[in-house]
């Protein structure tokens, strides 16, 4: 499946099914035959068995990825039923409390310089920046996560050395990213004017967008979307989304494994393929063909 197996056996990597960038941001354990997405908990969505982990790197069903594993196993003897499998799996699938971030302290947040140079040279507005209340601390440009609520739980940070293994890191340790939609709480007026909501992957490329007057964005923090999320899209009253991922390898893979995991509750429109450079890299004349999604507030 492409992994670098260590003499043991384990694997410490990006993770392979959102395309993240944290070099140890997924783990597999080969005597457990267990893996964990630390960074986006795809495995929450999928499960941490093997077969789960074919499921989401090779976007198969259940059924084909245990076919998949026969065809690949063919010739060693294994005897395997599937029908049983699917019954026991089904049986195991339980709904699981959400354990919530916790909210932090926001007036944390006035004691930092919000004018942050390294974000405005990235093209953002200072009025922009300056708002979102974002800071630079330890070599790293920080943006402050919000709930849908409004409260402060985390904060996600930009590497402003280019020397860092991971070019992002969220605080505080153990924040729950996938149980946050980047600037959800600003849009949900917007929302309720059509009910289209357009995804991202980060930050940056949200808050390029809303400069841009695209308020209806939401970033997803990776490539990948989570139960929670979907559900938080759900409860905001979305019934379309616009995904618009980076045009790259990654991006246009996620792009149609976001479409097949979100076509089920939303209509699905995808423009990853007509971006020839990232969202936040774009002019409102490169994104004209998103005039029909967006909308202003009466």
């Amino acid at each position: 499946m492409g992994l670098n197996q260590q003499y043991n056996g384990d694997v410490r990597c990006p993770c392979p099914i959102h395309g993240g960038d944290h070099p140890e941001g997924f783990s597999y354990h080969e005597a457990s035959k267990a893996w964990k997405c630390w960074t986006h908990g795809c495995h929450n969505e999928l499960g941490s068995s093997l077969i789960s982990l074919i499921m989401g790197i090779k976007s198969l069903t259940y059924r084909n990825a245990c076919r998949w594993a026969l065809e690949i196993l063919r010739g060693q003897n294994v005897s395997f039923d599937l029908e049983s499998a699917e019954i026991k799996r089904f049986l195991r699938k339980r709904p699981q409390e959400v354990v919530k971030n916790e909210p932090l302290n926001a007036a944390a947040l006035d004691r930092y310089d919000h004018r942050v140079d390294y974000l405005i040279g990235r093209g953002l507005s200072p009025e922009t920046v300056i708002a979102r209340r974002c800071f630079v601390e330890e070599d790293r440009a920080w943006i402050p996560l919000f709930s849908d609520e409004g409260k402060l739980v985390g904060y996600t940070g930009r590497d402003l050395t280019d020397e860092s293994r991971a070019k992002w890191k969220h605080l505080p340790k153990g924040v729950k990213t996938d149980q946050i939609l980047f600037n959800l709480y600003e849009a949900i007026p917007y929302l309720a004017v059509n009910a289209t909501i357009i995804l991202v992957e980060g930050p940056l490329d949200c808050l390029h967008l809303w400069d841009l007057g695209i308020k209806n964005c939401v970033a997803i923090l990776g490539t990948s979307i989570s139960r929670e999320q979907r559900n938080l899209l759900i409860k905001h009253g979305v019934r379309t989304v616009i995904t618009l991922m980076d045009p790259d390898e990654a991006g246009i893979k996620a792009a149609g494994s976001l479409g097949r995991s979100l076509s089920l509750y939303f209509t699905v429109v995808d423009y990853t393929s007509r971006l020839s450079k990232d969202p936040g890299d774009c002019s409102l004349t490169d994104l004209s063909f998103l005039a029909e999604h967006t909308c202003q507030l009466k």
